[in-house]
This record gives structure tokens, sequence and C-alpha cells, in this order.
């Protein structure tokens, strides 16, 4: 599952991984200006649409989708739920959506999931952590010259100052990737936007599946 504004496109190079890998891979795009119990529905609703699946269903999601996936994954049935892999998701919320000015134009054009995403927010608090094997990929690069997201953020931090978050995807500090009750947690050097193209995060992804743990 793809992150906040994007595309089933931009995990295609993972998903092409899983399938030389022998895995059957399904992606869905989600509308993301809206809630995260919305956003949750509209998933869950697609993988019912895909019919009987045989053996374990994984799920893999980058930023928004591995929270999504957290929801996702708790509506398999036990007897079929596989293991959970996410990419820079703020399990602990993003500080950094302190940046969003609190205008209303820009508001409007900023999914209300976005700041569900909030670290004090209480329906994060509340969201439901599965019954399943987590494993949980951190970036701590924050520019990435191939990607323009990274540009931007590193533009921004020229201007927000975000003291004491410690070591940073560019979106998500490793801190906030973190989650109790996960079965393994990697960082990887890489920023938040590269990481679902990363060949690298394609092997740990892989092998926490197959596994139930990170490459070491």
């Amino acid at each position: 599952m793809h992150g906040m504004e994007g595309a089933p496109t931009q995990m295609e190079r993972l998903a092409s991984h899983l399938r030389r890998e022998g895995y059957l891979t399904r992606s869905v795009h989600y509308a993301t200006r809206t809630t995260l119990d919305v956003m949750a529905r509209e998933v869950v609703a697609q993988l019912r649409a895909f019919g009987e699946l045989s053996g374990p269903v994984h799920v893999v999601g980058h930023s928004m989708g591995g929270i999504l996936g957290r929801a996702v994954i708790g509506e398999v049935a036990e007897a079929k739920r596989g293991r959970l892999v996410q990419i820079g998701s703020p399990n602990r919320g993003a500080s950094r959506i302190r940046w969003i000015p609190d205008l209303v134009a820009i508001r409007r054009r900023v999914a209300r999931g976005y700041f569900e995403l909030h670290p004090e927010s209480e329906r994060l608090a509340a969201w439901p952590v599965p019954e399943c094997e987590i494993g949980i990929i951190a970036g701590d690069r924050t520019f990435h010259p191939v990607v323009l997201g990274s540009w931007f953020v590193t533009a921004a931090q020229l201007v927000f100052d975000a003291p004491g978050e410690g070591p940073t995807d560019g979106c998500v500090a490793v801190d906030e990737t973190k989650l109790e009750g996960a079965r393994d947690h990697i960082v990887v050097p890489f920023a938040h936007d590269f990481m679902p193209r990363s060949p690298e995060v394609h092997r740990q992804v892989e092998h926490f599946l197959r596994h139930g743990a990170f490459a070491r």
C-alpha cells in the first residue's frame, strides 16, 4: 500500500521484486483526503474484492499505508493472517505535521487522516495493533538527489526547526516508527520517499515476509 497522496505505481518496484521471489501481489489505491477509518474501510473492501486467497496474506505499506496496514491485516482470518511490514510509518505520530500551517486553504488540500497522525492524536493512540508479526523499516537520511520531495524537506528544515527529534528520513523520525510488540525493527540509510524504490528495502521486506526477521 502506498503512502499519503501516493499511487500503486510507487510500490511497483517492490511488488515486482516480490513476484520474482514467488509471491502473488495485489496493489490497492485509496483516496487520501479523508480520515484513517474511511481509508482503512476502502482498503478492506478492495481486499475482500480479491476473493478467496490461499496461503498466508501479508501486508506491506509505506508511510500512511503501513498505518492502515495495522487495521487491514486484522480483517484477515487468523488462519490466513501473515506478516505486516511497515516502511517509514509514523506509529507514534509525525511531529513534522507541525510544519503545515494552520490555514483553512491548506488544510482543505491535506487529508484529515494526516492530522490524525499528530503525536498527540487520540485516534492514532487508539488505532489497532494486530495480532501478527510486525516488521518495521525506518530511514535515517533526509536527502536524496533524485527524489523531488527530499528537496522540499531539506529546504523546509532551514525554516522549521525540529529539535530533539533525532535521526529522521525527512518526514518521520526513527523513534516515531517504533511500535510496542513489533517483532523486528531496522534502520536503513535512505530518505522517506526513496525507501519503496530501494533494492535493499525490497530485500529486507522479502526476508521478513519469509522468515519473520530482517537480514543482518
